[in-house]
Protein backbone atom coordinates (compact mmCIF):
# COMPACT_ATOMS: atom_id res chain seq x y z
CA UNK A 1 0.00 0.00 0.00
CA UNK A 2 1.37 3.41 -0.98
CA UNK A 3 0.49 6.50 1.08
CA UNK A 4 1.34 10.19 1.06
CA UNK A 5 1.98 11.69 4.48
CA UNK A 6 2.33 15.16 5.93
CA UNK A 7 3.41 15.77 9.53
CA UNK A 8 3.22 19.30 10.95
CA UNK A 9 4.92 20.16 14.26
CA UNK A 10 4.03 23.48 15.91
CA UNK A 11 5.62 25.06 18.99
CA UNK A 12 2.71 25.91 21.31
CA UNK A 13 4.87 27.68 23.89
CA UNK A 14 5.46 31.43 24.11
CA UNK A 15 9.25 31.07 23.95
CA UNK A 16 11.73 29.51 21.53
CA UNK A 17 12.05 25.75 21.86
CA UNK A 18 14.89 23.43 20.77
CA UNK A 19 13.41 20.19 19.40
CA UNK A 20 14.44 16.98 17.69
CA UNK A 21 11.88 16.12 15.01
CA UNK A 22 11.52 12.57 13.66
CA UNK A 23 12.18 11.86 9.99
CA UNK A 24 10.46 8.68 8.70
CA UNK A 25 13.03 6.18 7.38
CA UNK A 26 13.09 2.70 5.86
CA UNK A 27 12.15 0.00 8.37
CA UNK A 28 10.63 -3.49 8.22
CA UNK A 29 7.29 -3.04 6.44
CA UNK A 30 8.04 0.60 5.56
CA UNK A 31 9.87 2.07 2.56
CA UNK A 32 10.05 5.86 2.49
CA UNK A 33 10.70 8.07 -0.54
CA UNK A 34 10.73 11.77 -1.39
CA UNK A 35 10.95 13.15 2.15
CA UNK A 36 11.09 16.95 2.30
CA UNK A 37 11.15 19.51 5.12
CA UNK A 38 9.43 22.89 5.03
CA UNK A 39 12.74 24.59 5.91
CA UNK A 40 16.35 23.58 6.47
CA UNK A 41 17.19 22.06 9.88
CA UNK A 42 20.12 23.16 12.01
CA UNK A 43 21.41 19.59 12.00
CA UNK A 44 20.33 16.08 11.01
CA UNK A 45 21.54 13.19 13.12
CA UNK A 46 20.98 9.46 13.49
CA UNK A 47 20.25 7.96 16.90
CA UNK A 48 20.30 4.18 16.62
CA UNK A 49 17.71 3.24 14.01
CA UNK A 50 16.08 6.69 14.15
CA UNK A 51 16.76 9.86 12.18
CA UNK A 52 16.12 13.31 13.69
CA UNK A 53 16.38 16.90 12.49
CA UNK A 54 17.13 19.53 15.11
CA UNK A 55 15.38 22.91 15.09
CA UNK A 56 14.91 25.86 17.36
CA UNK A 57 11.27 26.75 16.79
CA UNK A 58 10.08 30.21 17.71
CA UNK A 59 6.73 30.82 19.44
CA UNK A 60 3.88 29.37 17.32
CA UNK A 61 6.40 28.45 14.60
CA UNK A 62 5.70 25.27 12.63
CA UNK A 63 7.78 22.87 10.54
CA UNK A 64 6.35 20.11 8.36
CA UNK A 65 7.67 16.82 7.00
CA UNK A 66 6.20 15.41 3.77
CA UNK A 67 6.85 12.30 1.73
CA UNK A 68 5.58 8.98 0.41
CA UNK A 69 5.78 5.52 1.94
CA UNK A 70 5.07 1.98 0.80
CA UNK A 71 3.63 0.03 3.73
CA UNK A 72 3.03 -3.68 4.30
CA UNK A 73 2.20 -5.95 7.28
CA UNK A 74 5.03 -6.95 9.60
CA UNK A 75 5.80 -9.96 11.79
CA UNK A 76 4.85 -13.56 12.47
CA UNK A 77 3.46 -13.51 16.02
CA UNK A 78 6.80 -14.46 17.59
CA UNK A 79 5.77 -12.81 20.87
CA UNK A 80 2.60 -14.87 21.39
CA UNK A 81 3.98 -16.08 24.72
CA UNK A 82 3.44 -12.55 26.11
CA UNK A 83 -0.34 -12.61 25.61
CA UNK A 84 -1.18 -13.71 29.15
CA UNK A 85 1.06 -11.06 30.68
CA UNK A 86 -0.51 -8.27 28.59
CA UNK A 87 -4.02 -9.21 29.68
CA UNK A 88 -3.20 -7.78 33.11
CA UNK A 89 -2.90 -4.27 31.61
CA UNK A 90 -5.42 -1.57 32.60
CA UNK A 91 -7.89 -0.13 30.09
CA UNK A 92 -6.34 3.18 29.05
CA UNK A 93 -4.86 5.09 26.11
CA UNK A 94 -2.30 3.46 23.80
CA UNK A 95 0.43 5.56 25.39
CA UNK A 96 -0.42 4.62 28.97
CA UNK A 97 -0.93 0.92 28.18
CA UNK A 98 2.43 0.83 26.39
CA UNK A 99 4.18 2.49 29.33
CA UNK A 100 2.60 -0.03 31.72
CA UNK A 101 3.62 -2.95 29.50
CA UNK A 102 7.18 -1.62 29.15
CA UNK A 103 7.66 -1.53 32.92
CA UNK A 104 6.08 -4.97 33.32
CA UNK A 105 8.22 -6.56 30.61
CA UNK A 106 11.43 -5.01 31.92
CA UNK A 107 10.70 -6.55 35.31
CA UNK A 108 10.52 -9.91 33.53
CA UNK A 109 13.96 -9.32 32.05
CA UNK A 110 13.02 -8.25 28.51
CA UNK A 111 14.85 -5.52 26.61
CA UNK A 112 12.13 -3.09 25.54
CA UNK A 113 11.95 0.31 23.86
CA UNK A 114 9.05 2.61 23.04
CA UNK A 115 7.89 3.35 19.50
CA UNK A 116 5.63 6.06 18.13
CA UNK A 117 4.02 6.57 14.76
CA UNK A 118 0.95 7.76 12.90
CA UNK A 119 -2.02 5.60 11.88
CA UNK A 120 -3.85 6.05 8.57
CA UNK A 121 -6.55 8.13 10.26
CA UNK A 122 -3.87 10.63 11.34
CA UNK A 123 -3.79 9.71 15.02
CA UNK A 124 -0.50 9.58 16.89
CA UNK A 125 -0.05 6.03 18.19
CA UNK A 126 2.28 4.41 20.72
CA UNK A 127 3.52 0.82 20.91
CA UNK A 128 6.65 -1.12 21.91
CA UNK A 129 9.55 -2.97 20.36
CA UNK A 130 10.94 -6.05 22.13
CA UNK A 131 14.40 -7.51 21.50
CA UNK A 132 13.80 -11.15 20.59
CA UNK A 133 15.82 -13.60 18.50
CA UNK A 134 18.40 -10.93 17.61
CA UNK A 135 15.84 -8.44 16.28
CA UNK A 136 13.52 -5.68 17.47
CA UNK A 137 9.95 -6.99 17.10
CA UNK A 138 6.86 -4.74 17.31
CA UNK A 139 4.47 -5.33 20.20
CA UNK A 140 1.27 -3.29 20.35
CA UNK A 141 -0.39 -3.96 23.74
CA UNK A 142 -3.23 -1.48 23.22
CA UNK A 143 -4.27 -2.84 19.80
CA UNK A 144 -3.98 -6.44 21.06
CA UNK A 145 -6.22 -5.79 24.07
CA UNK A 146 -8.66 -3.62 22.10
CA UNK A 147 -9.30 -6.40 19.59
CA UNK A 148 -9.58 -8.97 22.38
CA UNK A 149 -12.42 -6.91 23.84
CA UNK A 150 -14.03 -5.86 20.55
CA UNK A 151 -13.22 -7.71 17.27
CA UNK A 152 -14.76 -4.85 15.26
CA UNK A 153 -12.85 -1.99 16.85
CA UNK A 154 -10.18 -1.73 14.13
CA UNK A 155 -12.20 -2.40 10.97
CA UNK A 156 -10.69 0.71 9.37
CA UNK A 157 -7.23 -0.87 9.74
CA UNK A 158 -8.43 -4.15 8.23
CA UNK A 159 -7.61 -6.20 11.34
CA UNK A 160 -9.72 -8.62 13.39
CA UNK A 161 -7.13 -11.02 14.85
CA UNK A 162 -5.43 -9.57 17.95
CA UNK A 163 -2.52 -12.03 17.67
CA UNK A 164 -1.05 -10.04 14.75
CA UNK A 165 0.12 -7.44 17.28
CA UNK A 166 2.26 -9.96 19.21
CA UNK A 167 5.37 -9.49 17.11
CA UNK A 168 3.92 -7.60 14.17
CA UNK A 169 1.39 -5.02 13.04
CA UNK A 170 -1.15 -4.43 10.27
CA UNK A 171 1.10 -2.40 7.96
CA UNK A 172 -1.06 0.73 8.04
CA UNK A 173 1.11 3.07 10.10
CA UNK A 174 4.12 5.33 9.64
CA UNK A 175 6.80 4.41 12.19
CA UNK A 176 8.61 7.55 13.37
CA UNK A 177 10.95 6.02 15.95
CA UNK A 178 11.31 6.44 19.69
CA UNK A 179 9.43 9.39 21.25
CA UNK A 180 11.47 12.40 22.38
CA UNK A 181 10.69 14.54 25.43
CA UNK A 182 10.78 17.78 23.38
CA UNK A 183 7.59 16.68 21.58
CA UNK A 184 5.54 17.37 24.72
CA UNK A 185 5.53 21.08 23.84
CA UNK A 186 4.52 20.51 20.21
CA UNK A 187 1.15 20.39 18.52
CA UNK A 188 1.01 17.70 15.85
CA UNK A 189 -1.14 17.92 12.72
CA UNK A 190 -1.05 14.91 10.40
CA UNK A 191 -2.43 13.90 7.04
CA UNK A 192 -2.30 10.40 5.51
CA UNK A 193 -3.77 9.70 2.06
CA UNK A 194 -3.94 6.27 0.47
CA UNK A 195 -3.66 7.48 -3.13
CA UNK A 196 -6.74 8.35 -5.19
CA UNK A 197 -8.88 5.67 -3.51
CA UNK A 198 -9.07 7.63 -0.27
CA UNK A 199 -9.95 10.86 -2.08
CA UNK A 200 -12.69 9.13 -4.07
CA UNK A 201 -14.09 7.41 -0.99
CA UNK A 202 -14.16 10.69 0.94
CA UNK A 203 -15.91 12.53 -1.90
CA UNK A 204 -18.53 9.82 -2.38
CA UNK A 205 -19.11 9.59 1.39
CA UNK A 206 -19.86 13.33 1.51
CA UNK A 207 -22.32 13.02 -1.38
CA UNK A 208 -24.03 9.96 0.08
CA UNK A 209 -24.41 11.16 3.67
CA UNK A 210 -25.14 14.69 2.45
CA UNK A 211 -28.13 13.47 0.44
CA UNK A 212 -29.42 11.61 3.51
CA UNK A 213 -29.00 14.70 5.70
CA UNK A 214 -30.83 16.91 3.19
CA UNK A 215 -33.78 14.51 3.15
CA UNK A 216 -33.93 14.50 6.95
CA UNK A 217 -33.92 18.33 6.86
CA UNK A 218 -36.95 18.30 4.52
CA UNK A 219 -34.85 19.37 1.55
CA UNK A 220 -35.76 16.54 -0.81
CA UNK A 221 -33.07 15.07 -3.04
CA UNK A 222 -34.14 13.03 -6.11
CA UNK A 223 -34.26 9.48 -4.67
CA UNK A 224 -32.41 7.91 -7.59
CA UNK A 225 -29.58 10.46 -7.33
CA UNK A 226 -29.22 9.81 -3.61
CA UNK A 227 -29.44 6.06 -4.16
CA UNK A 228 -26.73 6.18 -6.84
CA UNK A 229 -24.40 8.18 -4.55
CA UNK A 230 -25.01 5.88 -1.60
CA UNK A 231 -24.63 2.79 -3.79
CA UNK A 232 -21.20 3.98 -4.97
CA UNK A 233 -20.23 4.70 -1.37
CA UNK A 234 -21.24 1.20 -0.23
CA UNK A 235 -19.41 -0.39 -3.15
CA UNK A 236 -16.14 1.41 -2.32
CA UNK A 237 -16.63 0.63 1.36
CA UNK A 238 -17.19 -3.05 0.58
CA UNK A 239 -14.01 -3.18 -1.49
CA UNK A 240 -12.09 -1.60 1.38
CA UNK A 241 -13.67 -3.25 4.43
CA UNK A 242 -15.85 -6.11 3.20
CA UNK A 243 -13.43 -8.94 3.95
CA UNK A 244 -12.65 -7.54 7.38
CA UNK A 245 -16.35 -7.12 8.19
CA UNK A 246 -16.97 -10.77 7.25
CA UNK A 247 -14.22 -11.87 9.66
CA UNK A 248 -15.80 -9.72 12.38
CA UNK A 249 -19.15 -11.41 11.66
CA UNK A 250 -17.54 -14.81 12.19
CA UNK A 251 -16.13 -13.73 15.56
CA UNK A 252 -18.92 -11.49 16.85
CA UNK A 253 -22.01 -11.25 14.59
CA UNK A 254 -23.74 -8.37 16.40
CA UNK A 255 -20.65 -6.16 15.99
CA UNK A 256 -20.68 -6.69 12.23
CA UNK A 257 -24.42 -6.00 12.03
CA UNK A 258 -24.04 -2.59 13.69
CA UNK A 259 -22.76 -0.69 10.60
CA UNK A 260 -25.16 -2.62 8.35
CA UNK A 261 -28.17 -1.34 10.30
CA UNK A 262 -26.74 2.19 10.11
CA UNK A 263 -26.53 2.01 6.32
CA UNK A 264 -29.97 0.39 6.10
CA UNK A 265 -31.48 3.27 8.08
CA UNK A 266 -29.60 5.85 5.99
CA UNK A 267 -30.88 4.29 2.76
CA UNK A 268 -34.45 4.26 4.09
CA UNK A 269 -34.17 8.02 4.69
CA UNK A 270 -33.85 8.53 0.92
CA UNK A 271 -37.36 7.16 0.44
CA UNK A 272 -39.34 6.59 3.63
CA UNK A 273 -37.48 6.65 6.97
CA UNK A 274 -37.79 3.47 9.04
CA UNK A 275 -37.19 4.49 12.68
CA UNK A 276 -36.94 0.85 13.80
CA UNK A 277 -33.71 0.46 11.80
CA UNK A 278 -32.23 3.51 13.47
CA UNK A 279 -33.28 2.28 16.91
CA UNK A 280 -31.69 -1.13 16.31
CA UNK A 281 -28.47 0.60 15.25
CA UNK A 282 -28.48 2.80 18.36
CA UNK A 283 -29.14 -0.23 20.58
CA UNK A 284 -26.21 -2.15 19.06
CA UNK A 285 -23.97 0.93 19.17
CA UNK A 286 -24.70 1.44 22.88
CA UNK A 287 -24.36 -2.25 23.71
CA UNK A 288 -20.94 -2.59 22.09
CA UNK A 289 -19.60 0.47 23.90
CA UNK A 290 -21.12 -0.17 27.30
CA UNK A 291 -18.41 -0.40 29.99
CA UNK A 292 -17.46 -3.97 30.77
CA UNK A 293 -15.21 -5.65 33.26
CA UNK A 294 -11.57 -5.80 32.16
CA UNK A 295 -10.33 -8.99 30.55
Amino acid sequence: MRVRFSLGFKNIRSEALPVLLPIPTDRPGQRVRGVSLSFRPEQTQGVGDDLFSSYTLGPKQEVSVRGEARLEPVGKQKLAHLAELLEEAPEDSARMVSEWAKIRLEREGYLVRQAVGVLLDGRLHYWLEVWHEDAWLPLDPWAFLTLKRDPGALIALGVTDPAIYLGGHEGRRIHLGQPHESWEALELETSMEEGTTDLLLSAVRILALGSVALNLLNTPVPPLAGLAAYGCYLLLLALRQGRTLFKVFQRRPTRALEPLFFHAFALSCLFRPEPILGLIFLALFTYHRWPRHPI
